[in-house]
Formats: C-alpha cells, structure tokens, sequence
C-alpha cells in the first residue's frame, strides 16, 4: 500500500485535543484508492474513518468494525450506531494496513 498524507493537525475534541492526518492510501496491484482521516481521540485511542459516504444519503464517515466474517461499517445516525456495509476488501485491506503502520501516534491519551 502506498499512503500520502495529505494534512495533519489538531481539532478540539471537548475533552482535549484530537490529533488527526488525513490520508490517500492506494493499493498499487488494483490501483483502488481511498481517503480516510486517522484520529487519536482523547480518552479514547486510535480510529480510522473514510471520508466518503458509506451508502447514498449519508454524510462522510462511519467507524470499522470487525465482525466474524470480516470487517463492516458502522455509522451513528444521532441517537445510536448503525451497522451499514461490509467493507469491500480493498477497504479492509487499508483499514488493516492504517491499523498496522499509523501515520499519527496511537497512544491513548487520559
């Protein structure tokens, strides 16, 4: 996978800063790319989210989770989390690989 880094920083997340790096990543043998934001929420750790919607009609984002058959999006649609698609597996295969080698720090920070 190839991962450019297309802007870092840092947004109020209410309880503390969360550091952010949004990123292109690109599977060379498929040539399929995407763009997902990294963040290192306070209090809570280390998340991926793309910066697509997941289905029509939703707005950018979503969170990964793993399932017994693999990865799947969830997304909170204001009152509680919603399973909405399983990831493709060049999803799964960035997700996966963001997991592996973070563009930020990862540490939870209390």
């Amino acid at each position: 996978m190839t991962v450019t880094v297309l802007r870092t920083g840092m947004e109020d997340g209410g309880d503390g800063p969360d550091h952010f790096a949004d990123v292109e990543i690109t599977d060379p043998t498929t040539g399929e790319t995407g763009r997902f934001q990294c963040r290192n929420l306070f209090d809570f750790g280390y998340v991926v989210n793309p910066m697509y919607p997941l289905a029509p009609g939703r707005k950018p984002g979503g969170l990964a989770r793993r399932t017994g058959a693999g990865w799947a999006w969830d997304d909170f649609d204001g009152c509680e989390w919603l399973s909405v698609r399983p990831m493709t597996d060049f999803e799964a295969r960035a997700i996966e690989y963001l997991h592996r080698f973070p563009p930020i720090g990862i540490g939870v920070r209390l």
